[in-house]
């Protein structure tokens, strides 16, 4: 499991890192780039790739990005389980 966390906060460290050099004209081409990937993604990868733009638009540190991810892998299992999503996820 430590292992699962290490490689996800890497991976979400190289997001941040690389999403904050961008051009702001780089920023854009890439998120129109992401619009089709977010539409064909299932629901988790969705949340995850969202959450992990909007902490890298807002400048957020790793720690930052990585507690709203977990908070809202968290929202998701609770919706999951009671079969409520309301569009909070």
């Amino acid at each position: 499991m430590e292992e699962k966390l290490n490689k996800l906060m890497e991976e979400l460290k190289q997001f941040l890192d690389v999403y904050k050099v961008l051009t702001p004209e780089g920023k854009a081409a890439f998120e129109a780039q992401m619009g089709p990937v977010l539409k064909n993604a299932d629901p988790t990868a969705k949340i995850a790739y969202e959450s992990m733009l909007s902490s890298a638009k807002e400048g957020l540190s790793l720690e930052e990005a990585f507690e709203r991810l977990k908070n809202l892998s968290i929202k998701k299992g609770e919706a999951d389980k009671t079969g409520q999503d309301n569009g909070k996820t």
